[in-house]
Formats: C-alpha cells, structure tokens, sequence
C-alpha cells in the first residue's frame, strides 16, 4: 500500500481497520481487473474473461485475498457503497 510504518499508526486505527482497508483496496483492485478483463467482449467470452481475471487476482494477491475473505464474513454497509459505486 506504499505507507511507512509510523504513518500506518496515523491511518489505521485497529486491526479490525486495518482488515476492512484491505477489503477494500482489495475489491476495488479486483473490480478494476474484472472490468477491464471483459471489456470488449460479450456473452461467454465475457463471462469467461471476468472469472479468469477473479481467479488471477485471488493467485496473484493472496493476502490482500485472504483479508477480503474474511471481511466479507462479517460484511457491512460500508462494503456495499464501495462496490457498488465503483
């Protein structure tokens, strides 16, 4: 996330924070990747092209995976306004 360490404890209050931050760099990350995997295409080929990129991403960034994993268990409004006005 390109913080330093003693800016990190200025921006995140808890570890609680600091897992729901994650989710959300991470969602917003994977719907970026997903949208530019199916641009362009349609149908299959796009449904395709979009489970690829969430498989790619969910490889690729373990961790930040993992966090949005977890998070999504115990999901809040927050969340929703995030995906949803991406």
């Amino acid at each position: 996330m390109n913080i330093q360490t003693p800016s990190l404890y200025n921006r995140i209050k808890s570890p609680e924070d600091l897992q729901k931050e994650l989710t959300i760099y991470g969602w917003n990350q994977m719907a970026e990747a997903i949208l530019n995997a199916a641009a362009g295409v349609s149908g299959y080929d796009a449904l395709e092209a979009l489970c690829r990129a969430f498989y790619r991403y969910a490889v690729q960034n373990p961790g930040i995976f993992n966090a949005m994993l977890w998070y999504n268990k115990y999901q809040n409004k927050v969340m929703m306004i995030v995906l949803t006005y991406h």
